[in-house]
């Protein structure tokens, strides 16, 4: 596969013209990159920059709240089998929709499974009329298969290997019928951007090159006895392992606790949000944000401590990071609704659901599988419990 590796700019800039410029062949673009070289934040300028009717999908709920979209099974009204069956909808309204679109943006597609893009791939055919891989839309796919695979349970596999060469969606049919692909991979990442040689040595680890002299390299470097044990991060393989750290931790605070309530209205599933529903902080709290700032003030992952829970009008929370104050406020993460507008010829989003929240939550411990893509200065790991595969 041949790959363009460019600049944050350049592939922004060319994906862009791709999907703006007339000439009628379909794209299937697949942007690629470790974790924290900008896909997130390229996805969602395209998504405000191209102007076509277009859905934004996601294969689990925390990642679709995350993008600002909906799940593959509810956008496309797919269900819950290991190898999804798919025929023409009823509904006028959902047949329009797929009709009339004419981009598709997929996040995190490293963990949708083959037969599930089969099924957009079908749906989109059925509903268009079309006998064109996803019915002739463009598609931008976006994710890391260095990162989390498809969840596939054991009663599943049979099935899917029966028909498929693997579970991932490059062995989907649909892919491998799209003519002319087009792979990008962003290669800077602006976590480590003053430290290359700290990079290098991570990149080696997500490609299994070099691993024997990489980790002899990490582990000469890995504790220093400078730093005391408690600014650590410590990384747990179980999530009450993690929430026993922070409880634990914020009990020995001896200041009064506040308890903040999150605003939401629509269904949202406990393990689909994004932050907690009550979150429970003191002045002098380890925190982490769990979410970009729009000014770039801080990054996911990024660690602070609680200067003042809120000020007297409710609306903020002081965080101190790297020596400065910043007034926190609260985000809102919204689930939406995808439908066609025959008037405006749009393709419109109806949020659905929504849920307002302070991006933060307590940064004692987190679980390794939620510490994927964030950015930490330090950090211990806690394997008491056991660990999953790798």
């Amino acid at each position: 596969v041949n790959t363009k590796s460019n600049s944050f700019d350049e592939v922004y800039d060319e994906i862009v013209d791709l999907f703006t410029e007339e000439n009628g062949d379909q794209k299937f673009i697949f942007l690629t990159g470790a974790a924290g070289t900008g896909k997130t934040t390229l996805l969602e300028r395209v998504k405000i920059q191209v102007d076509k009717k277009k859905m934004v999908v996601a294969p689990t709920g925390i990642a679709a709240l995350n993008i600002g979209g909906t799940t593959i099974n509810s956008a496309f009204r797919i269900g819950f089998d290991t190898i999804p069956e798919i025929t023409k909808s009823k509904d006028p309204r959902f047949g329009k929709l797929l009709k009339n679109l004419e981009l598709l943006i997929i996040d995190e597609i490293s963990m949708v499974r083959a037969p599930m893009l089969d099924a957009v791939s079908k749906s989109l055919q059925i509903h268009r009329k079309s006998t064109e891989p996803f019915g002739g839309v463009d598609v931008l796919a976006c994710g890391d298969l260095f990162q989390l695979p498809p969840v596939v349970k054991q009663h599943e596999e049979r099935a899917i290997y029966e028909k498929y060469d693997s579970v991932y969606f490059f062995d989907a049919h649909s892919f491998k019928e799209i003519e002319g692909k087009i792979f990008y991979e962003l290669t800077k990442s602006f976590r480590q951007e003053e430290d290359d040689n700290f990079y290098n040595l991570l990149n080696n680890i997500r490609l299994g090159q070099d691993l024997e002299t990489t980790i002899d390299r990490i582990n000469n470097h890995c504790f220093d006895s400078t730093l005391e044990v408690d600014p650590f991060m410590t990384l747990t393989s179980r999530k009450n392992r993690a929430e026993e750290i922070n409880h634990l931790k914020l009990s020995h605070n001896d200041n009064p606790e506040e308890v903040i309530k999150s605003k939401e209205f629509g269904e949202l599933k406990e393990n689909d949000l994004p932050a907690p529903r009550e979150l429970r902080i003191k002045k002098g709290a380890k925190v982490m944000f769990i979410k970009n700032d729009s000014e770039g003030r801080w990054v996911n992952g990024t660690v602070g401590t609680v200067s003042e829970c809120l000020d007297k009008k409710k609306k903020c929370i002081k965080v101190k990071v790297d020596g400065k104050t910043h007034k926190v406020e609260r985000e809102e993460w919204n689930k939406v609704k995808f439908t066609y507008d025959d008037d405006s010829d749009e393709v419109l989003e109806e949020v659905v659901s929504s849920f307002k929240q302070f991006p933060i939550k307590l940064g004692w411990a987190v679980t390794i599988h939620k510490s994927q893509g964030l950015t930490l200065e330090s950090c211990s790991v806690d394997l008491g419990d056991g660990a999953f595969a790798t």
